[in-house]
């Protein structure tokens, strides 16, 4: 993976963490992805030396919260779900290598619906595929591109399950050159996860995702859903 991309996921590896065996960089050359996406206002908001991107999900196109909805003990969010067709739209005649996460099957079915109801035979190709998948059915697969649709809006976020550090690690180790990250900024910097420390056998509790989106913004990209969503 890319060096931007195996420094978020060395968050969960701090007892062991990867190293780039041919060197950061040369692997940072064999790992370029070469792509220019541009907002519908003309700015380019990815450019091929971004490798890991965060989009802030907090707003719609039209300025409006972001809320994800209930479906049974999942959970789905509308704007993310037609946000990951848009990158897919953008994406797909660059290269097919790509594949979407999330880890909430009510969101994967989400995104699958709107993909069927889509034209475009590229994109239904994709869908065939199996492309879209949750965390756990991804495990052992990689893409070149990964989008991993985070899905959650709460205002502080619980659970274990959006937290445990096994899940959020194969969702982000998943991309060889470019990892796109779609989640509410306030809600993943709240939340608290506990990963290996250092001391081997050892644990700390950080926000790790906070982390990766400062990663992001300092070598990568951080962005908006409005900056980067076609109308």
């Amino acid at each position: 993976m890319h060096p931007q991309i195996m420094a978020a996921v060395n968050q969960f590896y701090a007892d062991q963490p990867l190293r780039p065996g041919t060197g950061h960089d040369q692997l940072s050359k064999n790992k370029q992805h070469n792509f220019h996406l541009t907002s519908d206002s003309g700015e380019k908001w990815l450019k091929p030396g971004a490798h890991l991107v965060w989009i802030d999900s907090t707003h719609d196109l039209r300025g409006q919260a972001v809320e994800n909805q209930r479906a049974g003990t999942s959970r789905f969010n509308e704007a993310e779900a037609d946000l990951c067709v848009d990158l897919l739209r953008s994406l797909l005649p660059k290269t097919e290598d790509i594949g979407i996460i999330s880890l909430y099957r009510a969101q994967i079915l989400q995104i699958q619906k709107k993909l069927r109801e889509e034209n475009d035979p590229k994109l239904r190709r994709f869908l065939e595929a199996k492309g879209v998948n949750t965390v756990d059915q991804f495990q052992g697969s990689e893409r070149d591109i990964i989008i991993v649709s985070l899905t959650r809006t709460d205002d502080h976020l619980s659970g274990e399950f959006i937290k445990d550090f096994r899940r959020i690690n194969v969702a982000i180790s998943r991309a060889r050159k470019l990892l796109i990250v779609i989640g509410r900024k306030k809600t993943f910097d709240s939340g608290q996860v506990e990963v290996p420390a250092e001391e081997i056998g050892q644990s700390e509790v950080k926000p790790a995702y906070q982390a990766i989106r400062e990663i992001a913004e300092q070598y990568g990209t951080f962005t908006t859903l409005q900056a980067v969503s076609s109308n």
